[in-house]
């Protein structure tokens, strides 16, 4: 293991550059000291080659209040900032190229509340790689193209409000990947928003995926051909208020609008 501290000089900011931080490599403890206060501002930077934060590299650094991650990482390990209770702002270094988020990785911190510039290169957050982020408001899945993979129990009782407008790119939201995210309002997917190519892409919706959350009493437009669950409350994908129905669509015409076809309800999975 090869630490750098690239700068102590700043009060408030340490700046970390990291050769190859492996598993459990600091165990539940801060590789640097916070401040007088408290207080810790992170900066991370790879070196030699490394492109990864392993598992629990950084786990229950309880001072940490601010992280900027810088454009050469790729790979945030499993609950690498598990447990970063101070942890209230994530600062993703543009052009970002991040392209996976692991199991737990910022579980727990229940102060995070802001997600600086989006990581447009992320292709999957694992397992309850935001559990419990009550403060997050938004998270900008509207600017992510490659998202393809939303793990299970990923933003359960999320904070996110408004809106979740998903891209071209997804393919898989596992169960309860949104349970109890009581401010979201309404959820839209690419291929229903004419977006050209995304007619196929979403594939699979789990149980219990947005039910408990605030989408009530409205119609939902699923592409055609995605499976998910309707019946029982605790299996059904959206609350039983909602109306699915299934959009279809010229995607050649970029004039045509999305057309509605009701969605039979069943108690086992479904497939449009």
């Amino acid at each position: 293991m090869h630490l750098l501290v690239a700068l102590l000089i700043l009060p408030v900011s340490v700046s970390i550059v990291l050769s190859n931080i492996g598993a459990g490599e600091f165990g539940h403890r801060c590789p640097v000291r916070p401040n007088e206060d408290g207080s810790l501002f992170l900066t991370l930077e790879m070196n030699n080659g490394s492109t990864k934060v392993h598992k629990k590299a950084f786990a229950g650094c309880v001072g940490l209040q601010a992280l900027t991650i810088s454009k050469q990482l790729l790979e945030i390990g499993e609950q690498a900032f598990y447990g970063c209770g101070q942890l209230k702002s994530i600062v993703f270094e543009e052009p970002s190229n991040i392209h996976t988020i692991e199991y737990e990785a910022f579980a727990f911190n229940l102060n995070l509340s802001t997600i600086v510039n989006s990581p447009s290169s992320l292709v999957k957050i694992g397992d309850s790689a935001f559990y419990g982020s009550e403060k997050l408001e938004h998270f900008p899945f509207e600017s992510l193209p490659v998202l393809r993979n939303i793990g299970h129990n990923a933003f359960y009782r999320a904070g996110l409000k408004g809106p979740l407008n998903f891209q071209a790119g997804l393919a898989k939201i596992d169960g309860q990947a949104f349970y109890l995210t009581r401010n979201t309002t309404s959820v839209s997917f690419a291929a229903c928003q004419g977006a050209k190519g995304a007619e196929k892409t979403l594939q699979y919706i789990g149980k219990c995926a947005f039910c408990n959350s605030g989408i009530h009493s409205q119609t939902v437009f699923l592409p055609r051909g995605v499976r998910f669950f309707t019946g029982k409350p605790k299996e059904a994908t959206f609350n039983n208020t909602v109306s699915l129905k299934a959009c279809t669509m010229d995607m050649n015409d970029a004039s045509t609008s999305p057309t509605a076809e009701p969605i039979e309800h069943q108690e086992t999975h479904n497939e449009l």
